[in-house]
């Protein structure tokens, strides 16, 4: 490993190019950044995602190019035979808000419709498939593990009182980033992916709430 790289992972790295993010938003791709929150190679990865391999190899050349993976080591594998050893340059990818434009229709290429389609049209795939597999059991309510909870609604916030839902929203979800990375092996054991998905912003709209 060359004294260059840093040993652990930036705290946060901005996406400032509309390729970069349309590659980070692939659902691929976000699966395998999360994988190499600890140092893996290419064939770790594909066993912890249940992949093959070579499926993996475009995409890790994508990610290292755009910056969101980075070589942090090599092992020999029966003599001459190395294999790279990965993980993510940060632990929080941040949009450029200089990318968060609307364009000129709703069908321009925007870095908003990027974020949009990815988080929100991919959220609405997720759930599906995951209901489908009964991974999501909606007879049951949150908050049972196994329930979808789900909510889209409005109220009237002063500056003060948005800026405090903001900051304990961030907050909530900075906890639920760092999660995963305590007690690692426990949580893999006894525990599964849970998809997050929100949304708070002032709103054009006025009317009430609905909630699953």
């Amino acid at each position: 490993m060359t004294s260059e790289i840093p040993p652990e992972p930036a705290p946060e790295r901005t996406i400032h190019d509309l390729e970069a993010l349309r590659v980070y938003f692939d659902p691929l791709r976000t699966r395998i950044i999360h994988a190499l929150s600890e140092p893996r190679t290419i064939h770790q990865v594909a066993a912890a995602l249940d992949v093959p391999f070579t499926r993996l190899y475009y995409h890790f050349q994508l990610l290292e190019k755009h910056g969101f993976i980075r070589q942090v080591d090599a092992k020999s594998f029966g003599g001459a035979v190395e294999e790279k050893v990965y993980q993510i340059s940060a632990r929080v990818f941040l949009v450029d808000r200089a990318l968060m434009t609307v364009g000129e229709s709703d069908e321009a290429a925007s870095g908003l419709t990027v974020v949009l389609e990815s988080v929100l049209d991919r959220t609405k795939d997720d759930i599906r498939q995951s209901t489908r597999a009964g991974v999501i059991d909606l007879d049951r309510r949150s908050p049972d593990p196994r329930a979808l909870f789900i909510m889209r609604g409005y109220s009237y916030l002063s500056p003060e009182r948005a800026a405090d839902f903001y900051a304990r929203l961030l907050a909530l979800v900075d906890e639920y980033v760092t999660a995963g990375e305590a007690e690692v092996d426990e949580t893999r054991a006894n525990g599964g992916y849970y998809g997050l998905a929100l949304a708070l912003y002032p709103s054009a709209i006025e009317g009430g709430m609905d909630q699953a």
